[in-house]
């Protein structure tokens, strides 16, 4: 074969490929394919022709199902991804509802305990509770902050700052399901002592 029919026959194949739609041509794919075609370049034009037909249909076909493999590994990543964003919006809701609503009864408690008499040491305990739930809100709401910071940080390529970010936001929400338990703690403690 000559070194013009063989560019020649390269460049049709590689023209068909893309008259299919396909803008990318895997490396491992092309180099079986050039070592097939190198083999058949002592023998006859009908020969290479077949030859050639079916070394472009199993080149297609390892190249179709290396796109749809990488297509697939792309899917799961993003509905991975998914979930992790849909499970952490979760966990920063909680920590907020819970925390705020613990700190709204407390309020409540307390406005109520007030005008009816409750003993002065349940109402002097009390507010360590409100406090610690009103930090518990605070850092809950950090934590969606430090989420968008995170968010930005990856999508502008700078992972590592992103990896910190998201460290940061983890830590937060930790800390603000361990301030709804202490100012719990507290408050069962305030109770059951003056009770």
């Amino acid at each position: 074969m000559e070194i013009d029919e063989l560019i020649s026959q390269i460049r049709q194949d590689v023209k068909a490929v893309r008259d299919q739609g396909q803008q990318v041509i895997d490396a491992s794919a092309l180099d079986n394919y050039l070592a097939e075609l190198a083999k058949t370049t002592s023998w006859t034009k009908e020969e290479r022709q077949r030859a050639h037909q079916s070394q472009l249909e199993q080149f297609k076909a390892t190249h179709a199902s290396n796109l749809a493999q990488y297509a697939a590994q792309n899917q799961a990543a993003l509905e991975m991804l998914r979930s992790v964003i849909t499970l952490g919006q979760g966990a920063l809701r909680a920590s907020m509802l819970i925390n705020g609503g613990a700190a709204v009864a407390t309020l409540g408690f307390l406005s109520n305990a007030w005008t009816k008499g409750v003993p002065p040491a349940i109402l002097a305990g009390l507010p360590h509770s409100l406090l610690l739930f009103v930090l518990g809100v605070l850092a809950a709401g950090l934590a969606t902050g430090f989420t968008y910071l995170a968010q930005e940080a990856f999508a502008s390529e700078q992972r590592r700052l992103g990896r910190v970010m998201r460290a940061v936001v983890i830590a937060l929400v930790i800390v603000s399901y361990l301030l709804f338990g202490v100012g719990s703690w507290q408050a069962y403690v305030v109770f059951v002592g003056n009770g």
